[in-house]
């Protein structure tokens, strides 16, 4: 997407051609279409006035949701209080939904401002680990350098490197191996350790991987590694590379403030634009009062409707 070119004078009648286009729907019925897999939403912050919106949206296809933020002065039994620190800690948000909710086929964990296009993909191959982004390494045992900021910060490589220590330390029992696991992030690392980073907004984690993955979602907490880097790591703890799908999305570009992400009308063009895609970044409803309400107004236009066509049935 960097290189894509936006027009302001992209309208909402604009939109609504093209929702109508993409409104014929093939007969398929998603109605709990994924009731074997828990649902994680993970909020960065206490933004939990949407959650009624996401359960619409979720809710028809995944009847087993949960939420998971940091702690607020809500009594909702469905919201997972843990301290993330601005989403630097997310994954753990999966990890102890997986301590707390056991026996699910699979745990699909995505960011409250995805928007989670899972008609695309009702068939994907769920005894595999799915990610949202390709990911780059870094060796442990060098210095981080200036390659991304997140190296160099307190939930940077050096924590990474601590906590695959602490995984290769963990007393081996019947269902954890540390040496086999250890080996598995070396083979992954092409000999010399390596700690891995990538976008980490969308991200599944069959039952088969479920328990490990929780085990050692703890200890990188202990030692706070960045979600970013803490994610690609522990999922190459679990499986190699090659085993490893990537699910076809968009992220948009720039930070707060630039034309791209806070102005929604880019979000629903891309959107409506690349029918395969399987999720979108960024999707907000708290920021620009304007653009908020355009952004919900578009939400329920769009996404509702297309949620009622593909499981009222």
């Amino acid at each position: 997407m960097h290189g894509f070119t936006f027009s302001r004078n992209f309208t909402v009648d604009k939109l609504e051609n093209k929702s109508r286009q993409l409104g014929k729907e093939d007969g398929t019925c998603l109605k709990d279409a994924f009731k074997d897999i828990l649902l994680v939403i993970v909020f960065n912050y206490p933004f939990y006035d949407s959650i009624p919106h996401l359960v619409a949206l979720y809710q028809p296809a995944f009847p087993h949701l949960l939420f998971c933020g940091p702690p607020h002065n809500t009594t909702r039994p469905d919201i997972l209080t843990v301290d993330i620190i601005k989403g630097f800690l997310g994954y753990e948000c999966l990890g102890r939904a997986i301590r707390q909710h056991p026996g699910h086929q699979g745990y699909l964990y995505i960011s409250d401002d995805v928007i989670l296009k899972y008609w695309n993909f009702p068939d994907f191959d769920r005894e595999m680990i799915w990610e949202s982004y390709s990911i780059i390494s870094y060796p442990v045992n060098e210095p981080a350098g200036t390659q991304w900021y997140w190296l160099n910060t307190p939930y940077g490589l050096k924590s990474c490197q601590r906590a695959c220590k602490d995984v290769s330390n963990i007393h081996a029992s019947e269902t954890f191996n540390s040496t086999f696991l250890l080996n598995t992030l070396l083979k992954n690392s092409n000999g010399t350790l390596r700690c891995f980073g990538g976008r980490s907004d969308v991200l599944y984690i069959p039952r088969k991987h479920a328990n490990l993955f929780a085990v050692i979602s703890e200890t990188f907490l202990k030692q706070k590694v960045f979600l970013e880097i803490a994610v690609p790591t522990i999922n190459r703890f679990l499986e190699r590379n090659e085993n490893i799908g990537l699910l076809p999305g968009s992220y948009i570009p720039g930070g707060k403030n630039d034309p791209e992400t806070s102005d929604g009308r880019f979000l629903w063009y891309v959107y409506l634009s690349n029918d395969d895609l399987c999720f979108i970044h960024p999707f907000k409803l708290h920021r620009d009062e304007l653009d908020t309400k355009f952004n919900l107004a578009m939400f329920k236009f769009i996404l509702l409707e297309k949620v009622k066509a593909i499981t009222n049935c």
